[in-house]
């Protein structure tokens, strides 16, 4: 499973931010498949070996895997958003929507902004 798992992602030519963003990258599509809680538990122990393989330490593989966790484009990934849907308060589409938005921002945008802070910080 390791190995096929590395043939897919992309070569991060040994660089930390690469590496780490991979790893992010892997963990995301499963996010739309369970729930994200799920995600973190079933692809958490795979993707440490992978980031072994990248030349991570556990940590920075975990957290990488952590924020692909915390992406949450739609509301079925998360049991708080379905509770909060059953309240009607707030149209389907206009919380997709801002759920969609929020998530791309945070995957493009704020994911490599936390890697860099967990390496000035120390972290990785």
């Amino acid at each position: 499973v390791i190995g096929s798992v590395l043939h897919l992602l992309p070569d991060a030519g040994g660089h930390w931010l690469s590496a780490c963003l991979a790893l992010t990258a892997a963990a995301v599509p499963l996010d739309f498949l369970m729930d994200i809680a799920a995600v973190g538990a079933v692809v958490t122990p795979s993707l440490l070996e992978v980031g072994s393989q990248y030349g991570l330490t556990p940590i920075a593989s975990a957290m990488s895997v952590a924020m692909a966790t915390s992406l949450v484009f739609l509301p079925y990934q998360a049991a708080p958003f379905m509770v909060a849907l059953s309240y009607r308060q707030v149209p389907l589409r206009q919380m997709v929507g801002a759920m969609f938005l929020l998530s791309s921002l945070s995957l493009f945008l704020l994911c490599p902004l936390n890697v860099l802070y967990w390496r000035i910080t120390g972290l990785i």
